[in-house]
């Protein structure tokens, strides 16, 4: 469990992010994602029928 200055229980979050072969749109995405403030989030990439592995590397660059 995780806990604010207050003391308060933070729950976790997934953040999920569907996309088709637009890795510079992802980037810019994940540049966002990355900003957030909220302790305890995971990010999920799902690429929907990728046709070459642009997507995942940027995904994997970005820890997602």
């Amino acid at each position: 469990m995780s806990s604010n200055n207050a003391g308060m229980f933070t729950p976790s979050c997934s953040v999920v992010i569907c996309t088709r072969n637009r890795p510079g749109e992802l980037n810019e995405c994940l540049k966002g994602v990355s900003r957030l403030l909220y302790p305890r989030f995971d990010v999920l990439v799902v690429d929907n029928a990728p046709t070459d592995p642009r997507t995942r590397e940027v995904a994997d660059g970005w820890g997602a």
